[in-house]
């Protein structure tokens, strides 16, 4: 396998598990499979030598999960090869890419809905970023406890992950502007990438009953794609009511697609850490 190749496996298995995405078999190094995760589906795929320059080729269907209905294999092998062609960019790998579209393409995958509260916030600081300083932070807000990752260094480039609790998104803007203000360092890392995930009962006029409302967002902060990234992380990972901030000090040597493989691999850390990972979250003070 090409190092691109090796990379973006590492990525991928980062988020989605270790055996998402891999060489098919020693007897043929350029063919992959490519597990559909929640579908338990395996597609095998031909890498050409000189890939990410040309695109690989979708050659079957090796597995289909048990429960899914008759018919369905030969359905995501004709998605598989559209999407292909839709996300493949000569010079740029493209397998996560591929598989975001299979994993969300379908009525019943683990996707969530998003404008389903008439106050709903999410999305709506997108473009300037959801660390924008034009927020004003009421005094009276406690301070987020954050939760902090180990430091990791690859070739002269820093990652840090915080994470701390949150039960609304204009928790996480304020949360973001503090940290911004009480550390410097912070505020001047060269990326701060950013996603939430929050879920809290809520019940309707005419209706008594409590439903859940849930809310997600992310933010690249400039390291284009990676805010996505880690918010699959955090679908992947269900964990709810935390937000995440990965900072990236730009070392001077462009990482590739390893850098998504840090990023992932220390906000994992912080997450596990922090004890978020064992269902809604840690408790946050009302």
């Amino acid at each position: 396998m090409s190092e691109d190749l090796l990379n973006e496996q590492e990525a991928i298995n980062s988020i989605y598990g270790e055996h998402t995405f891999g060489q098919a078999s020693d007897q043929a190094p350029h063919q992959c499979f490519l597990t559909i995760p929640h579908r338990d589906t395996t597609l095998r795929l031909l890498f050409p030598p000189c890939y990410p320059d040309e695109a690989p080729q979708i050659l079957c269907v090796v597995k289909v999960g048990d429960c899914l209905p008759k018919g369905y294999g030969t359905n995501i092998l004709a998605q598989a090869r559209e999407a292909l062609t839709q996300v493949f960019i000569p010079g740029a790998v493209c397998m996560f890419d591929l598989l975001q579209v299979l994993y969300y393409n379908s009525d019943d995958s683990p996707h969530f809905k998003h404008d389903i509260s008439p106050n709903h916030e999410e999305g709506e600081n997108r473009q300037s970023g959801m660390g924008s300083q034009v927020l004003d932070v009421s005094p009276a807000s406690a301070p987020p406890e954050w939760a902090i990752s180990s430091t990791v260094t690859s070739k002269n480039s820093v990652f840090v992950a915080r994470a701390c609790s949150v039960t609304s998104p204009s928790q996480t803007k304020a949360a973001l502007i503090h940290l911004f203000a009480t550390d410097k360092r912070v505020a001047k890392a060269t990326h701060n990438i950013t996603s939430y995930r929050i879920r809290k009962p809520t019940s309707s006029a005419t209706d008594t009953l409590l439903r859940d409302v849930t809310y997600q967002d992310y933010d690249d902060g400039g390291e284009t794609a990676a805010g996505g990234r880690l918010l699959h992380l955090l679908k992947a990972m269900d964990v709810w009511n935390v937000f995440v901030v990965v900072s990236r000090w730009y070392g001077g040597v462009k990482l590739g697609p390893d850098r998504f493989r840090l990023i992932s691999q220390v906000a994992r850390e912080v997450i596990v850490e922090g004890g978020w990972s064992k269902g809604e979250g840690r408790a946050v003070d009302r």
